[in-house]
């Protein structure tokens, strides 16, 4: 027999009928079973029904409390062999890694022999990249000043503690192999700047002196320094300025890092000379690398 044909509204109705049957997951909100851990009363959402009733069941927790519950039970800690101290682990791999190896505490591994570049030194090609790599960095603390509260907590407690017996050399003596090497190495400075043609006091830097010789050639501008005839001396105000021209009257200040740290008491200075002389005044910034004019 041939099947009857269905109209418009039989459709429609059957339609209905499959809709309630299979309904969609788009329309409406999705089901959602949940429960809150018994440890730590976190909601725990699950993705069946079957699924909640059974961890009911078995009164389940969360897996943070689960795994918390398993770290606790592993014992993440040793002893360091060579002075005692307690290591801590986060991972039993990291612990028994560190056993297989023997590994020690981080004080220990700084010190003596087991430091990294012991008996080792930088060469001086490297040790000119290091220092030509910090040049016209600005220090971490530039700009920053302690209170006076922190400056009270700090004399209060390292009052006392290197005086007398507290003093880390109180009952010790140089060795005369160490004395002998300070005062060689005294000498040496000694000699090369008296033979370079320096002055032995007040100390001052060779490097410094090169560049203000540069910038005086530049400029017009013949400078007396340490290197050149000695340091000019204020007799009335006791200041000796690091480079002088007494024909055009101008004076230069070359300001190392050690500056930073005194520019309060480099400005008195810098204005009782310039009342003094009434001559222009330049100073040369080592670490941001500027030169300005007063």
């Amino acid at each position: 027999m041939n099947k009857p044909t269905l109209g418009q509204n039989d459709t429609i109705i059957d339609t209905k009928i499959e809709s309630i049957k299979r309904p969609c997951n788009d329309i409406g909100k999705e089901k959602k079973w949940s429960r809150n851990c018994p440890k730590c009363s976190k909601e725990i959402i699950y993705k069946t029904k079957s699924q909640k009733t059974y961890s009911s069941k078995i009164n389940q927790i969360c897996k943070r409390c689960s795994y918390n519950s398993r770290m606790t039970s592993v014992v993440l800690d040793r002893y360091c062999p060579l002075c005692n101290k307690i290591i801590h682990y986060r991972s039993k791999f990291k612990r028994s890694h560190s056993e297989k190896k023997n590994t020690k505490c981080k004080s220990c591994c700084i010190k003596g022999e087991n430091h990294s570049m012991y008996g080792k030194h930088f060469s001086k090609d490297h040790r000119k990249k290091l220092s030509d790599s910090h040049i016209g960095q600005t220090p971490w603390n530039r700009g920053k000043h302690r209170s006076s509260e922190t400056r009270l907590k700090i004399s209060k407690n390292r009052s006392g503690k290197y005086f007398g017996s507290n003093h880390h050399m109180f009952g010790k003596h140089h060795k005369r192999e160490s004395l002998k090497k300070i005062r060689l190495s005294i000498i040496k400075q000694l000699k090369d700047k008296v033979f370079s043609g320096g002055q032995v006091h007040p100390a001052f830097n060779k490097n410094a002196c090169k560049f203000i010789d540069e910038y005086g050639k530049q400029n017009g501008l013949k400078f007396q320094h340490a290197m050149n005839g000695g340091e000019f001396f204020i007799k009335e105000l006791g200041y000796w300025v690091d480079r002088y021209d007494k024909e055009k009257n101008v004076a230069f200040e070359y300001d190392e890092r050690k500056h930073n740290k005194f520019k309060k008491k480099d400005r008195h200075r810098m204005n009782e000379i310039k009342q003094h002389l009434g001559c222009k005044f330049i100073r040369y910034n080592e670490t941001i690398n500027e030169i300005r004019k007063y």
